[in-house]
């Protein structure tokens, strides 16, 4: 199964860039694995309670947690979409990430501002992800 990386600000524009990327998108049965990226606390406390469903709903919008299950259920048959964090600061911490998740194709949406947590095309730029 294709694994397609899709970085997220967890803007309403973001969403709208996810729906019209998988309607659009010829393949059938793949996953697309929305990132999103930012940088965690220093405290070895956060640290050792750390959990990336915890991290995700403390950051995400509720209006996007709904628009993003609605979009889930609107493709469902087409492809699998989950949501995952990216925390390094480093572009081995990146590749690492690519190749945990086995990721090797890559959409980014236009025009995301990254309000919230930072900025992750840098890193994709330097992966050499094939680019859709």
């Amino acid at each position: 199964m294709s694994k397609i990386l899709i970085p997220t600000d967890f803007s309403e524009n973001s969403l709208n860039q996810l729906d019209a990327f998988i309607q659009n998108y010829e393949g059938e049965g793949f996953e697309c694995v929305v990132m999103f990226s930012d940088f965690l606390d220093d405290s070895i406390t956060d640290l050792l309670f750390y959990s990336q469903t915890k991290f995700l709903k403390e950051k995400m919008p509720e209006n996007f947690e709904a628009m993003f299950e609605k979009i889930k259920v609107k493709y469902a048959t087409k492809c699998s979409i989950n949501i995952l964090p990216f925390h390094g600061f480093t572009t081995i911490a990146f590749k690492n990430f690519l190749e945990g998740n086995d990721i090797s194709n890559c959409y980014v949406p236009k025009n995301l501002d990254y309000k919230l947590g930072v900025n992750p095309n840098k890193f994709i730029t330097k992966s050499k992800l094939t680019t859709l």
